[in-house]
């Protein structure tokens, strides 16, 4: 049969193509013969010089179809065929010249190029290899589906070859190629479209399987041509191979398959004889393991660490074991270290003869670091590179496993700035975030070289204390901590002063958990910023009940202003020099479980349970109501506001709807605020506040002279009156605070506000006050608070006229 008499069809693959299974056959199979034909007369042709120097050892001869055993001839004329229309064929044939050998035929068109069709003969050696498995080289087949799919693997087209074979339509252009490939190949698939994708003009070919429209899969080999550059798109053949897939499940030959199979994976792979003595391996594993090459299986496996001795595996092999373990092994290239994944499976016959063993090493470095560093991450504090929550808990675990083993104590210190939100509102969450990794690297200066220190969270900070002895070892280092949180900082030009409150709790041998000892410390952390002692506050088992009792408090809280439990008591606010009446100010008092609870415990607790704009409302109301028991009294009726009620845009709307419910003239209502309220610097406070003073509201500075900005308040917001706090009172034997109190008067006088002492317990300091020139006050000289009923209030009902306020 001549060459003449095949068939002279054109079309098919491009040349990169050829060129890309030209390069990947030159990797596999150094030694080849080389013959070309050319295709303008079906005639030997010369091999080009740019072809033959790819290959190690070619040999270039001249191979026609007359060479070809007669029974093998029809073999050979397809796969020409097939290299003239598509570009690249596959087959295997008996030459003549060796008829004992059947050999491994490559077709390559070169038409374009050279105007020949290249043909490659594997030695016999590797044709043997390939004998029984079609390799991943191009093979001849005779139905080919063709997609064409953009570099994101998204579909752009398909032909009706595609439709026919896997049912598939319209429907899935748009669609990743990824979304009809088994999960199982998903992996095998990405990274030959990421290798693809780097290699434009190339081809890399993969086996998987295809979802058919019907839900089953079949097994396809994917031919894929990176042609972005010049066609705009990857073009992919795909041919059926789901009976040869099923063919090679049948093969006997174990070793052959997985030698045909192996040289096309990722992953090394080797096999064992019934005594653990490798016979094969694949390049891959030579690679992977350097100088390992030819172990011994069940040294191998003990030396890695999968069983303690190579006895161990060998009992477990032959007992049907699967092994699989992460190992780490030095590379050969640079000494790095490189990590595997190791699987040993057993390979037994149909009856349980133990026939060896076959191994898979994969790669996975890459992963292994970034999981590595992924992990890094997630244990530590991106803002101050401190310990993160996790960091410190997994810090914390390990301190406590080696204090079981060494006996020694470990304290845990839990950390909070008060006041840190102001930071934030004042300067701005960036300047907070400046602020926090500075007092971070101040509190790094003060630890012992064994301590740790992590960032729970916001302004909270958890330090780890190995081998700290006791109390006093703890309590010194929690004292180094306060000390350097307790300063002033520098904030755009701005001094800021901070504080910190400090809970200790210690844990002896390593009894406790990490997670109940940050909670002990978290708890004695509260007990001191409520107690503000000298002192960081150790924890004590009792901490645990007062929590309970809190949370019962806490919770009871939300129904106080409906259950009767929630009252408001007033104490008179009175005329210095007459003590006639001139007003009230507004108590909330509240009783839990049939016992008083100071507004010091319970208010907090309602601003940090969002229940302080209900009480509030409460005691607003109950103040207009009782305004309303004797409306002759021409009173003031004062009442303290939380800063959280000043925050709620809808307060003076809430004020509003209680005067005009009671009648009560806005005049004759006076709101208290804190003068230690972060509130000047807030836009939307200062907004509310200056609604209320369009209402008609007086506006009134509580514990005036004990904040950072009683001036700041004066001058910016509108204020009616200032109380001058209790322990400007208590102090007035001291020549200094008495000067104090009569500036505050006579600044008062200047700037038309009126002023009320507080804390007027003796008729002594009553008298002083006067002499500095104070007109009003209020105290238990002149009456404790308590409700207010129309027959208490009689009391107070001067024997002339009603008196004003003001």
């Amino acid at each position: 049969m001549a060459l003449e008499q095949l068939s002279t069809g054109d079309g098919g693959w491009s040349e990169a193509h050829a060129w890309a299974a030209l390069k990947e056959l030159s990797k596999q199979h150094p030694r080849v013969e080389l013959s070309a034909i050319s295709t303008a007369n079906a005639v030997h042709g010369e091999v080009p010089e740019e072809i033959s120097k790819l290959f190690a050892e070619p040999t270039l001869s001249q191979i026609f179809l007359e060479q070809t055993a007669p029974e093998h001839v029809s073999t050979v004329a397809a796969a020409w065929q097939q290299a003239r229309l598509r570009g690249a064929a596959h087959c295997r044939a008996v030459l003549l010249r060796e008829p004992d050998t059947e050999r491994s035929l490559y077709w390559l068109d070169f038409r374009e190029a050279f105007g020949i069709v290249l043909l490659i003969v594997l030695p016999s050696d590797d044709a043997m290899a390939l004998a029984t498995v079609p390799p991943v080289a191009f093979v001849v087949r005779d139905r080919i589906m063709v997609h064409l799919a953009d570099e994101t693997s998204q579909l752009l087209a398909i032909d009706d070859a595609t439709t026919e074979t896997l049912g598939w339509g319209d429907e899935v252009l748009g669609q990743t190629t990824l979304s009809f490939i088994h999960p199982e190949d998903h992996e095998r698939s990405i990274a030959m479209w990421v290798e693809l994708l780097a290699d434009p003009g190339g081809a890399r070919q993969v086996r998987l399987r295809y979802r058919h429209v019907d839900g089953h899969y079949l097994w396809v080999e994917t031919t894929n041509v990176n042609l972005l550059l010049t066609e705009g798109h990857i073009r992919r053949e795909v041919v059926d191979v789901t009976e040869e897939v099923r063919a090679v499940g049948d093969a006997r030959n174990r070793e052959l398959v997985l030698a045909s199979l192996a040289e096309a994976l990722p992953s090394g792979i080797a096999q064992f004889d019934q005594m653990l003595q490798q016979v094969f391996s694949n390049r891959q594993w030579d690679q992977m393991l350097a100088e390992r090459r030819d172990v011994d299986l069940a040294e191998f496996a003990a030396d890695v660490g999968l069983v303690p001795t190579a006895r161990d595996a060998t009992d477990a092999l032959r007992g049907g074991t699967t092994l699989r373990k992460e190992i780490t092994l030095e590379s050969r290239d640079d000494g790095s270290e490189r990590r595997y994944r190791l699987h040993i499976e057993p390979v037994t016959e149909s009856d349980g003869t133990f026939e060896g063993a076959v191994c898979c090493l994969d790669d996975i470095t890459e992963s292994w670091n970034l999981q590595r560093r992924l992990s890094a991450q997630a244990t530590s504090d991106a803002l101050t590179g401190l310990a993160n929550r996790s960091g410190i808990v997994a810090t914390l675990d390990a301190v406590l496993a080696e204090a079981r083993a060494q006996q020694m104590t470990t304290a845990v210190l839990f950390l909070d700035f008060d006041g840190f939100k102001r930071v934030n509102d004042q300067f701005g969450h960036a300047a907070g975030d400046t602020l926090l990794g500075e007092i971070a690297e101040t509190f790094r200066l003060c630890l012992r070289p064994d301590d740790t220190i992590g960032r729970q969270g916001g302004d909270e900070f958890i330090v780890v204390c190995r081998d700290v002895g006791g109390v006093a070892g703890a309590t010194a280092v929690a004292q180094r901590l306060l000390r350097a949180a307790s300063g002033s900082w520098s904030i755009r030009g701005q001094r800021v002063e901070t504080r910190a409150s400090c809970g200790i709790t210690l844990d002896v041998n390593g009894r406790s958990t990490s997670e109940a000892l940050i909670a002990e410390a978290d708890l004695a952390m509260y007990e001191h910023k409520r107690d503000r002692g000298a002192g960081p506050v150790v924890f004590r088992r009792s901490m645990f009940d007062e929590q309970r009792l809190e949370l019962r408090r806490d919770t009871a809280l939300a129904t106080a202003t409906t259950d009767g439990s929630l009252e408001v008591h007033y104490q008179p606010i009175v005329t210095l020099n007459t003590q006639s009446l001139v007003g009230f100010e507004a108590l909330a008092r509240w009783r839990f479980d049939d016992a008083p609870v100071g507004p010091d415990v319970f208010i907090p607790a309602a601003e940090r349970r969002a229940f302080i704009d209900d009480i509030g409302e409460f005691v607003l109301r109950e103040v207009c109501a009782a305004s309303a028991l004797d409306p002759t009294l021409d009173l003031v009726w004062s009442v303290n506001v939380s800063p959280v009620q000043l925050a709620n845009t809808d307060f003076p709307a809430t004020v509003s709807d209680a005067l005009d419910g009671s009648g009560l003239a806005p005049a004759r209502l006076a709101l208290e605020i804190t003068e230690g309220m972060p509130i000047v610097q807030s836009a939307k406070t200062r907004k509310v506040l200056f609604d209320l003073h369009d209402l008609g509201v007086r506006i009134m500075v509580d514990d005036f002279g004990t904040g950072f900005a009683s001036l700041d308040y004066l001058r910016d917001l509108p204020m009616s009156a200032v109380k001058i706090d209790r322990s400007f009172v208590d102090d007035l034997d001291n020549p200094r605070t008495a000067a104090i109190v009569e500036t505050v008067v006579s600044m008062a006088d200047r700037l038309d506000l009126y002023v009320v002492t507080e804390g007027v317990e003796t008729d002594e300091q009553r008298q002083a006050l006067m002499a500095m020139g104070a007109r009003m006050g209020q105290g238990y000289l002149f009456g404790r608070p308590e409700a207010l009923t129309a027959h208490t209030l009689h009391r107070y009902r001067p024997s002339g006229r009603s008196r004003s306020a003001h």
